[in-house]
């Protein structure tokens, strides 16, 4: 199948979607708590994501007056939900004093279910958010939501890619093959199916409370979706373009066999017949 306008359009989109929904997924930015932005650094006292959760986020914003560096630096301490993260200290207040122990290999969540709750230690990680908004946020995201989230916004990306491959090789270079093409379209469906579950499940997993807000991954997310909807648009209608192509030319080349066989007859008709004498 030739390359098409609509045929490259269907790739693009595939390449945004993919590129979207991997920063979805990678950055914990779902869910935001205290956000203020003063046009240089833009701030955030609680980030929460699929993987896990952030505090004390800033991001310096490059070409500032203050900050002349090219990339965005950013700061904070993030903790992991299923995994560990030696790099992450909590700083415990008690009456004995304070005391510093580290996140345990296992993540929040078996923290979380080892204390029964967060008082004990998660409390000391967060602020500006009440325990009960704290503790279902943490029982959601430890049950069935968290790793219904976490799993879809991971595979939106992979399938995307796979989907954004096959589709670049079936415009370009796969001509008059349409199955190629089928493929990738169907790959991009469950890649939207994974957006779309991703996005909707967090929405009853988010924290809630006074200044919590969704973040860029949430709407990255949406994004997404709609990007790989309109790639599997492009594909489905690419596919179909090529299908007629096809028909175009099958029906040609049956009318230049036949008007070659009624030539070959008339020729046939019009020439003498030899007589035989007896």
């Amino acid at each position: 199948m030739p390359c098409s306008c609509v045929g490259l359009l269907s790739v693009l989109g595939a390449a945004v979607a993919v590129v979207l929904s991997a920063f979805a997924a990678g950055l914990p930015l779902w869910s935001l708590l205290a956000y203020s932005n003063n046009g240089q650094m833009t701030t955030a006292t609680f980030t929460a994501g699929v993987w896990g959760y952030c505090t004390d986020v800033s991001f310096v914003q490059a070409g500032t007056n203050d900050y002349s560096s090219p990339t965005t630096k950013s700061s904070g301490q993030c903790y992991l939900y299923y995994s560990g993260n030696r790099n992450a200290h909590i700083v415990l207040n008690d009456s004995q004093g304070n005391s510093t122990i580290v996140q345990p290999t296992d993540g929040v969540c078996k923290m979380f279910n080892e204390d029964g709750g967060s008082s004990k230690r998660l409390m000391a990680t967060v602020k500006d958010i009440d325990q009960t908004s704290f503790d279902t946020f943490l029982t959601n995201t430890c049950g069935a939501k968290g790793k219904v989230s976490l799993s879809f916004a991971m595979l939106s990306p992979i399938f995307g890619a796979f989907a954004f491959c096959i589709l670049t090789a079936a415009v370009c270079c796969a001509k008059y093959q349409s199955c190629l093409v089928a493929f990738s379209a169907w790959m991009t469906v469950l890649s939207t199916i994974c957006s779309i579950i991703s996005f909707v499940v967090w929405n009853s997993q988010t924290p809630t409370g006074n200044g919590i807000m969704y973040g860029a991954s949430y709407y990255m997310e949406i994004a997404a979706t709609v990007c790989y909807s309109i790639s599997c648009f492009f594909a489905v209608i690419h596919m179909q373009h090529g299908r007629k192509n096809n028909s175009q030319t099958h029906n040609s080349r049956a009318t230049i066999s036949l008007q070659a066989a009624l030539e070959k007859q008339k020729k046939i008709s019009l020439s003498p017949i030899p007589t035989r004498l007896v």
